[in-house]
């Protein structure tokens, strides 16, 4: 797996074997505002259209921004994608921002029934890759 993409709020890693996508969101997602945010998203939607990724895992455990819901439509929108079948989420620790993330996955239509949510990365990459073993180093 190959990073593409760094930035103090985020990772973006590709495996092209595999053709899976991982994006890892940082605690200094705290301190995004709006122009900082519509960046992340587009560099995400860039390598996400750059790739087309049949499995994806966001990686939202250390997310900590409070985005507004023109923000929120904003993401919706540029991340929409028929490439991925399978699509993992580790949910942010903090209750009010998972609580956020999943209203606005749910308005996501595109990836409503191949989203799955979990809080063991090694349960999502096993749900990802069904036919592969993983095992936690």
């Amino acid at each position: 797996m190959r990073a593409f993409y760094t930035s103090k709020y985020q990772v973006i890693q590709y495996d092209k074997d595999l053709k899976f996508l991982k994006n890892t969101w940082f605690q200094s997602t705290q301190k995004l505002g709006e122009e900082l945010h519509t960046r992340e998203i587009n560099k995400l939607a860039e390598q996400i259209r750059q790739f087309e990724p049949t499995k994806v895992l966001v990686d939202l455990r250390e997310f900590k921004h409070f985005s507004t819901e023109e923000q929120e439509l904003y993401a919706i929108e540029k991340l929409n994608t028929d490439y991925a079948t399978r699509i993992a989420i580790l949910l942010s620790n903090d209750g009010l921002i998972a609580e956020k993330v999943l209203k606005a996955i749910e308005r996501m239509t595109y990836a409503s029934n191949k989203t799955h949510y979990f809080d063991s990365e090694l349960l999502a990459m096993q749900w990802l890759m069904e036919d592969k073993l993983f095992t936690e180093s």
